[in-house]
């Protein structure tokens, strides 16, 4: 694992996923990208300076996979059921471990994490099934 001529590659990532159901292990994660989400003002003085507010305001991101079992499928009938059946829908939370260059570690944890199905997949002849979810967090905090 590690790096590539001093810069992180994909390989060089991990990450941990546990919803109200348990760990939610995805064995064959292709992507997984996170995202900003801050919201901005501005305001504009009678003397004519500007002046930028930028505020947190969580994350979202997507997470793609090649199908290799049922645990996607699981994790959303799971959820569903749930919804269906009144209960309480519960956050989760997303823990990225990677592998720096220099040899090492951080670990950062997306909190407040709901989860979104967005495809399940396309079952075309002898193509590899893509499936992908998104997701929205609340907080990106530091585990060290």
């Amino acid at each position: 694992m590690g790096a590539i001529n001093g810069l992180s590659v994909g390989r060089s990532w991990t990450a941990n996923m546990f919803t109200q159901f348990g760990e939610f292990l995805i064995p064959t994660i292709t992507m997984f990208e996170i995202h900003a989400t801050p919201v901005m003002d501005k305001s504009i003085a009678v003397d004519g300076n500007i002046r930028y507010v930028v505020i947190p305001s969580g994350f979202t991101g997507s997470i793609e996979a090649d199908r290799s079992s049922d645990v996607i499928e699981q994790f959303w009938v799971n959820y569903e059921s749930a919804y269906y059946t009144g209960s309480n829908l519960l956050p989760s939370t997303i823990t990225q471990t990677i592998q720096e260059p220099d040899g090492s570690v951080t670990q950062m944890i997306a909190r407040g994490v709901m989860f979104e199905a967005q495809d399940f997949g396309n079952w075309v002849g002898n193509n590899i099934i893509k499936q992908r979810l998104n997701f929205y967090a609340s907080r990106w905090e530091n585990l060290q």
